[in-house]
This record gives structure tokens, C-alpha cells and sequence, in this order.
């Protein structure tokens, strides 16, 4: 070997470190509602074909080729992925997956990909179909990837259908494998979607109303809560209620504050559509000189849904309201007024807000209404089960002839 000659070593560039940024995929925005349509109907919905569905954003894979997968899982398992009944139907799709190759252009660090819209298909989990049922999803999980083939396909051998599985809503699994290149990434690329739930894409939560605006800043208050009719229901352990102050005019010097947040529970939700919610005390300042303005939020933890409404934690001598306990020292907090601390002559709502009576007597009316109609229904259905008992009996007798 003569000193003219040079070993040059390549630099041979290992995943993972800095000279290859790790690849990665995120789910930048995807549907929260859909009208799920049950397995087998083929209806496609043309008008949503135009509509967003789902916007992935991938980092450093450029040049690659790339599978991409996308499954339900069960939208209640956060700690672990679980397959789920509903499958995928539309552009793409197969065996209830949706199943797609891609390829990402070599100059682009960061590539956003467009999922066209697909739809959800709702499977019926009766008992009668469960064998059915199972061997569809085996059948489904078989497409995938390793090792979430192996990991789903358990999942299927042992006890899926022992507990109640809900179908009304589920989440998207979205699986990435770089093709053409064995052993190119470890394992799997993985993005797990917001929960969609069966139901129109217009759906909103809003505040229609709290009962009491002004809440003493040293005690807290007792308020309902009155959401808009469009709203949906309220469900217990499934909306979570929190109070925000952003510091502004005359109290800038006062912090960022937010409250421990509240899960009404089943005593505290009245018509579903009212939230009894105890304020909890300005903690920032006890005795404010001046009104504070802060921000009431209403939080579905399942759609992500969220509405918000203001309100002024005041310190008037007059508004003092200390909360009572009942006879077992329990805090009773459907049986106080929000602004006199007493006990109220009508424990699920407010009597004395002419506002409020008026929104409890339209949620009375109509639940009379329904109830009216069903007796109506019955007594309709009895008198035609006579009536036609009647006419046959007074039809002429028909014989054969042979």
C-alpha cells in the first residue's frame, strides 16, 4: 500500500440518530361525527364524498414507499389497542380495513397525506351472530401488518365478545410500513384517531345558560347548568365541568388560574340536558375589589365537544354563601339555591328565575307530551285491533273449491 493511497470509511447513517431523524406519523385532523350505516347496506353517501376525512402529517419519509392501514378499535381501551366490530367501507377498502399505497416525494421532510372519505360500517353484535362475527374480524386482522396481526388475532381467539361492545362509536388506527424495504423501520408506524361517534356531523354542544351570572368570590355558589336543546345529552362520567380566569384589565396582577375539574354524576344531571355544579371559590383572590370576569367550560371527554360561557366572581357583603351539610355531614348539592345558600322548595331546578321555570316547563311539557302520545298510541291501536276483529268476523264465509 503507497502513501498516495487513501481508506475512505462511508459514513453509513443509522436510523434513529441524529444524522436520520426518526420517522413519525400524526393524525392532524379527522371527522368526530359520521351516520354509521349497518354492515352490508352499501350505501355509499356520495354527498360526503367531497368532505374531509382525515389528514395524516408524516416526518422524514421522504422518498419512501409507503403502506398505509387504517382499522377501528375500540373507542373505550386507551391503554391498549383493541380491535373492534365496525369496519370501513369506500375507496381503498377491503375486508372492512382501509388498505393504501402512497408513495412520498424525496425533497419533503414533512408530507401531509388526504384520506378520501370513508365511511363506517355499523356491525350488528346480537349473540346469533357472534361466530359470524368473529371470523370476519380474523379475517380482517389477517391483513395487517406484524405484529398487530398476531396481537388482534388473539384478541379475536379469546374473550372479545365477552363484555358489551359499543358500536355507536369507535376510534381509527392508522398502521405505516415503508414497502420495498425489509427492515427499513423497527416496527410500525402508529397513530391512534379522536373518538367518531355515530351521529350528524352538525352536532354541537353549547350553554344555553347558567343560573346565577354573579357567584361570591369567597364562598363559591351552587348553579344549574341549562344547555341548548341541539345539544347532546348529558351522560354521566362522560363530561367533565372546570372553571378558567386569564388575567385582564384592572386584575393583571392576578395569576393564571383553573379549577379542579368536576364529573357530574348521575344526581347531579337533570333532563340530561342540565348540569347542578358547585363554583368553587376564587382561590386567586378571596375578596376581589372589583368583579372578575371568568370562564365556565363544558367538556365532552368522548367527542372533544366544548362549549364555554362567562360569569363574574363578586364579593358583595350581601351575596355571602356558605355551604350546609345534612344530618350525615354530606355537602348537599342538589338541595341549595345558588344565591342564597338555602334549601330549595324544588331540589333538579331553580323557582324563583322566571328564565329558568321557563325552560324547566318546556322540558316538563314535552316529556307529558311523549307520554300522552304513547297512551294515545295504545288506546289507537287497541280500538283498531277491535275494529278489525269486528269486520272479519262479519266477512261471508269463503269455501275452497276444489
Amino acid at each position: 500500500m503507497t502513501n498516495d493511497m487513501k481508506i475512505v470509511h462511508e459514513e453509513i447513517p443509522v436510523y434513529g440518530y441524529d444524522c436520520v431523524p426518526k420517522p413519525d406519523v400524526t393524525i392532524k385532523n379527522v371527522i368526530s361525527f359520521q351516520k354509521f350505516r349497518h354492515y352490508g347496506e352499501n350505501r355509499p353517501g356520495i354527498k360526503n364524498q367531497n368532505k374531509k376525512f382525515m389528514t395524516l402529517q408524516l416526518n422524514n419519509l421522504q422518498g419512501k414507499l409507503i403502506r398505509v392501514i387504517i382499522v377501528c378499535v375500540d373507542a373505550d381501551t386507551n391503554d391498549i389497542l383493541q380491535v373492534h366490530p365496525n369496519g370501513l367501507a369506500g375507496k381503498d377498502c377491503h375486508n372492512g380495513i382501509y388498505d393504501s399505497l402512497y408513495t412520498i416525494s424525496s425533497s419533503e421532510d414533512i408530507c401531509n397525506i388526504e384520506i378520501p372519505y370513508i365511511h363506517i360500517e355499523r356491525m350488528k353484535t346480537r349473540k346469533s351472530n357472534i361466530e359470524k362475527n368473529n371470523q370476519l374480524l380474523m379475517d380482517r386482522v389477517s391483513f395487517l401488518p406484524s405484529p398487530w396481526r398476531e396481537k388482534f388475532m388473539s384478541q379475536c381467539q379469546r374473550s372479545l365478545w365477552s363484555n358489551k361492545i359499543d358500536t355507536t362509536k369507535s376510534r381509527l388506527a392508522v398502521i405505516i410500513t415503508v414497502q420495498c424495504i425489509p427492515g427499513w423501520l423497527d416496527k410500525p408506524l402508529v397513530a391512534v384517531s379522536d373518538i367518531i361517534k355515530n351521529g350528524s356531523q352538525n352536532t354541537s354542544l353549547g350553554i344555553l345558560r347558567i343560573s346565577s351570572p354573579t357567584i361570591p368570590a369567597n364562598t363559591g355558589a351552587y348553579i344549574d347548568i341549562f344547555t341548548t336543546e341541539s345539544s347532546p345529552s348529558i351522560e354521566p362520567g362522560k363530561y367533565k365541568v372546570y372553571i378558567t380566569y386569564q388575567p385582564q384589565g384592572e386584575n393583571q396582577k392576578l395569576e393564571y388560574w383553573i379549577s379542579d375539574e368536576f364529573w357530574p354524576g348521575k344526581s347531579c344531571i337533570v333532563y340530561k340536558k342540565v348540569v347542578s355544579y358547585l363554583v368553587p371559590p376564587f382561590t386567586p383572590d378571596l375578596a376581589p375589589v372589583t368583579p372578575v370576569q371568568a370562564t365556565l367550560h363544558l367538556v365532552c371527554s368522548e367527542s372533544n365537544l366544548h362549549s364555554t360561557i362567562q360569569f363574574l366572581y363578586v364579593s358583595p357583603p350581601d351575596m355571602l354563601n356558605v355551604p350546609v351539610h345534612n344530618k350525615w355531614g354530606v355537602m348537599c348539592h342538589a338541595d341549595l339555591d345558588a344565591r342564597t345558600g338555602t334549601k330549595r322548595s324544588r331540589p333538579e331546578l331553580f323557582d324563583d328565575n322566571d328564565d329558568d321555570n321557563e325552560i324547566a316547563a318546556i322540558l316538563k311539557e314535552s316529556i307529558k307530551l311523549k307520554q300522552h302520545k304513547y297512551q294515545d298510541d295504545v288506546t289507537n291501536h287497541v280500538t283498531k285491533g277491535s275494529e278489525t276483529q269486528s269486520k272479519c268476523q262479519s266477512r261471508p264465509h269463503i269455501t275452497d273449491v276444489h
